[in-house]
């Protein structure tokens, strides 16, 4: 669960996964539903999140 603990500035993080996770799924925090999956292999994640704000994530790994 990448987070910003900045309660004044808005950022951006690179979330960089291991070789062994190849979807990320963002868990909704309206519906507690799963959207459809993104691609997280070879490439990094780019999550933009306001001052305070956290995120939640399902990693799918190689089969």
């Amino acid at each position: 669960m990448p987070d910003n603990r900045s309660f004044s500035k808005k950022i951006t993080a690179k979330l960089a996964m291991k070789g062994e996770f190849i979807f990320a799924l963002e868990v909704s925090r309206e519906t507690d539903k799963l959207p459809a999956p993104v691609s997280v292999s070879p490439k990094a994640l780019d999550v933009s999140m306001e001052a305070g704000e956290g995120r939640l994530y399902l990693l799918a790994r190689k089969k």
